[in-house]
């Protein structure tokens, strides 16, 4: 008797824990829908080419609405939480061009989106992007800036070569300058006779709001040296 009923009691727990196992496998199988808060950057996967999201923060946020499997969805809930920025790499498919492309948010989340979710929607449908070549400009001119200081100042180099985007080509070319905010630094690093020699930063006259992800290299150097004397403080 006793036997009898251990063998009912292992029938009905090990019923109880498929009916469960079941129950769970059946809810995560249940498709389920999710709008997500995706932000993105735009990058080059060639070092030779400049791509990036023209608005001000060269990033953007896409509004994604996914449909899938439970299980699905919450795995890519798990990566978005854990990842502060998506950063997609756009290949040569996308033609350079010196002015903005139009390229569309499904095209971009296709590079991140599970293969087992689908698509609802997005918002914005369209982002804009600068992808262009990087170009070399020789020649340009380098400027020191000496605010109310009067000093016999020489630059070494005198000109320098710039390597940046095809489209900030463009804009350097009507004043192709790269100038050296000097006053400060030779305050600073003159000697009591009133000599100098310091090294100063370079940066283009007509970029002043110049981002980051340009990475704008100057040739052979982002500093220019500064000698001379002041003549008057």
């Amino acid at each position: 008797m006793r036997i009898g009923m251990y063998e009912q009691f292992k029938f009905w727990s090990a019923v109880t824990v498929l009916t469960v196992l079941i129950w769970v496998a059946a809810g995560q199988n249940v498709d389920e829908e999710k709008t997500f808060k995706i932000p993105i950057r735009l990058m080059s996967d060639d070092p030779n080419r400049y791509v990036a999201i023209t608005e001000p923060s060269y990033q953007t946020t896409f509004i994604v609405t996914l449909r899938g499997r439970r299980r699905h969805i919450k795995e890519f809930s798990d990566i978005v939480s854990n990842t502060p920025f998506f950063d997609i790499k756009i290949d040569r498919t996308q033609p350079s061009s010196t002015t903005p492309t139009s390229l569309s948010a499904r095209e971009i989340l296709s590079k991140i989106k599970p293969a087992s979710l689908t698509l609802y929607s997005a918002q914005p449908e369209t982002v804009l992007a600068m992808i262009d070549d990087y170009v070399t400009v020789h020649d340009v001119r380098v400027e020191p800036v000496l605010g109310d200081l009067k000093v016999s100042a020489v630059p070494t180099p005198a000109r320098v070569s710039v390597r940046l985007p095809g489209f900030a080509a463009k804009w350097i070319a009507a004043d192709p300058v790269a100038v050296a905010d000097a006053e400060r630094v030779i305050r600073a690093g003159s000697w009591p006779d009133g000599n100098f020699k310091v090294k100063v930063p370079l940066r283009l006259k007509a970029l002043k709001d110049e981002a980051p992800e340009m990475q704008v290299k100057m040739i052979p150097s982002d500093t220019v040296t500064l000698s001379g004397q002041i003549e008057s403080l």
